[in-house]
């Protein structure tokens, strides 16, 4: 019952949140919803059927859900409407890493006018050298971002993307003047940044691009040195989220700080691993699916730490509120964090059905890869479908065939870096091994990007056919779980061996 009233609440809040981000309600639509969820509690309380109190539940935290996105904003300031097109000086602070791309460096400066703050995107030239909470002056011509058009007839709502992190202004080919050091605030980021960025740059003297810039995703996450023709490659092939800052990094990282603290008292392993997940995580950027991952690996710590059961599905799910708490426009405008969490979906609850039919499989290693791969594959097909168009036939088979090598050139990127940074004279030798495994990956890449027919773009088309995808997905899981008594029988299986394979360590510490 317990369960049942958990997961009704959670997608009563995102329900809230996504109605009033795309709609503007009126306060009185909150007194027929109070309405519904005095009947359904009233009605719980004398009869006790969990169905009742599941329904109040959902429809209170989809009124809180709705309270909570009605608190952020969503439009340009007044004040700042009549600078719209005009070129002038602006000072402010820069509150996020700045972003290097191939051609310039994008920066996003907070900035106040009649006491009134909003954020600007910031261009300036990729050789200027700028660090997060340093007060900037700016000058360039202010513009709106505007929706613009991508394959098969959709439009990306850009706006909308950079209004989440509370972006309504840009500011292209603006020229740069620094006016003080870092804020104190920022002093512990601007060192994690600092660490990270030697560590890259020890990478790349260890060997050449796009090689580099590829073990830099891998470990950091992040696409943009890629270039424009293999990050076509890999999106045709269907493995950029191979470069995108997963759980699977973070817990690589919890695992070799627990690790190193094997002989350490128990709680002194699980604080260190903690930090060491958040520091790795802002040191990459602090994006919102590096964020859930990092909570739901705290959480596994912790409950390792109080000796609890760790239940996947509620740590997903309860990372994902704690998100939308702090940022509810994420649910609808940060198109990551959705196919990020539907991924960790379909790998936690697809995977198990997939190879409850599979049984027959005897090789296990590969009927997990297969299961896994799949899972996460059909949970973000729609969506992606939706969003972009791209339909990558070979994505499953080079996804199963990059997998095996993927945790190899991590391991080989981190140990050039390190070694890099450490012995720079040596630096092309130690990158001899992780530079033959990206090789491998590329090479693939390649392979199955240049395949007639590799990829190809579905025309665009509405809204209510992701929406009744997945619940036909949601009805199936259902009804399979309850006729199918393997089931439960290779979930077990499933959470044994993928779950968290910091199981051990912790075991160890």
């Amino acid at each position: 019952m317990r369960g049942t009233v958990f997961f009704w609440g959670v997608g009563g809040f995102c329900l809230g949140v996504s109605l009033r981000t795309l709609f503007v309600l009126p306060v009185m639509v909150l007194v027929p919803c109070m309405i519904v969820f005095g009947f359904f509690l009233g009605w719980w309380l004398i009869e006790r059927h969990a169905y009742q109190l599941a329904i109040a539940v959902c429809v209170f935290c989809a009124i809180a859900g709705g309270v909570r996105t009605s608190f952020a904003r969503t439009e340009l300031p007044h004040e700042w409407a009549q600078s719209v097109g005009t070129t002038m000086s602006l000072t402010g602070i820069v509150v996020a890493p700045p972003d290097a791309r191939e051609k310039n460096l994008r920066l996003t400066v907070e900035v106040k006018k009649e006491n009134v703050s909003t954020r600007v995107l910031v261009a300036v030239r990729q050789s200027s050298s700028v660090l997060i909470g340093e007060d900037v002056q700016v000058r360039g011509k202010l513009q709106k971002p505007e929706p613009f058009a991508t394959d098969g007839g959709r439009t990306f709502a850009y706006d909308k993307f950079l209004a989440k992190d509370g972006v309504f202004l840009t500011m292209p080919y603006a020229t740069l003047t620094v006016l003080s050091p870092p804020h104190y605030e920022f002093w512990i980021w601007d060192a994690l940044l600092a660490v990270s960025g030697a560590l890259q740059t020890a990478l790349r003297h260890s060997m050449a691009a796009p090689y580099s810039a590829l073990g830099i995703g891998l470990l950091l996450g992040g696409k943009q040195g890629l270039g424009d023709d293999l990050l076509k490659i890999f999106t045709t092939a269907g493995l950029l989220q191979i470069v995108v800052l997963s759980g699977y990094n973070v817990t690589i990282v919890a695992d070799a700080i627990l690790r190193a603290f094997k002989r350490a008292p128990k709680g002194v392993g699980f604080i260190a691993a903690a930090i060491g997940i958040i520091a790795f995580v802002a040191a990459a950027g602090a994006g919102s699916s590096a964020v859930r991952a990092s909570i739901m690996a705290i959480f596994s710590l912790l409950a390792r730490a109080t000796n609890r059961t760790y239940d996947v599905s509620r740590a997903l799910c309860i990372s994902l509120v704690l998100i939308l708490l702090y940022n509810p426009l994420l649910l609808i405008y940060d198109p990551g964090l959705q196919l990020s969490f539907l991924a960790t979906l379909g790998l936690v609850v697809g995977s198990p059905v997939l190879e409850s039919k599979m049984l027959w499989m005897k090789f296990v290693t590969f009927r997990g890869l297969l299961a896994t791969t799949f899972g996460a594959q059909i949970a973000v097909l729609p969506l992606l479908l939706y969003q972009s168009g791209s339909l990558s036939w070979v994505a499953i088979p080079a996804n199963i065939i990059v997998s095996p090598l993927v945790p190899i050139a991590m391991a080989a990127s981190a140990c050039a870096s390190i070694g890099g940074f450490l012995m720079p004279a040596f630096a092309p030798y130690i990158g001899v091994p992780a530079y033959v495994s990206l090789w491998w990956i590329v090479v693939i890449a390649k392979t199955a990007a240049s395949l007639p027919f590799a990829a190809v773009i579905i025309p665009a088309f509405p809204f209510w056919i992701i929406v009744g995808v997945y619940l036909s997905f949601g009805i199936a899981y259902i009804y399979h779980k309850e006729k199918s008594p393997r089931l439960s029988d290779s979930r077990a299986i499933y959470y044994r061996r993928t779950k968290n394979f910091l199981n051990s360590s912790f075991n160890r510490s």
